[in-house]
């Protein structure tokens, strides 16, 4: 799509990844982000405030912003990264890490993932403990 597309170049013969994101990217797939987060829980019979921790991708401000105005997710259960806005495949990943090392992670029952990329393509996971 137009708003988020990524292409690997070879370049003095070494893979490099090109990301090309529109401004929007971040504010749009947050929509769709909350409608996916809000239909996880309800098929779990969960609210927002009974989840512990909060694991997205991207890490952009826009995207975790957006996410919280749509879902009316605590900014609070968000897990940030410093200099998170800078990662795409492996945010997740490093978010969960990062949850980890501040002991988050271990002391949180409920854990929801949720990670939206080029197309605009979302999916959610609950860590159910």
């Amino acid at each position: 799509s137009e708003l988020f597309s990524s292409r690997v170049a070879f370049e003095r013969l070494r893979p490099r990844l090109h990301v090309e994101q529109d401004p929007d990217f971040g504010a749009r797939a947050a929509v769709w982000a909350a409608k996916a987060v809000m239909s996880l829980l309800a098929d779990h019979d969960l609210r927002l405030p009974e989840v512990d921790l909060i694991v997205a991708n991207p890490l952009t401000p826009s995207f975790l912003e957006g996410l919280t105005s749509h879902a009316g997710i605590s900014p609070e259960q968000l897990q940030h990264v410093d200099g998170g806005e800078h990662l795409h495949t492996a945010a997740l990943l490093v978010a969960l890490a990062a949850a980890e090392e501040q002991g988050r992670l271990a002391s949180a029952r409920r854990v929801l993932l949720i990670s939206a990329g080029a197309g605009i393509v979302v999916g959610a996971g609950l860590l159910l403990r």
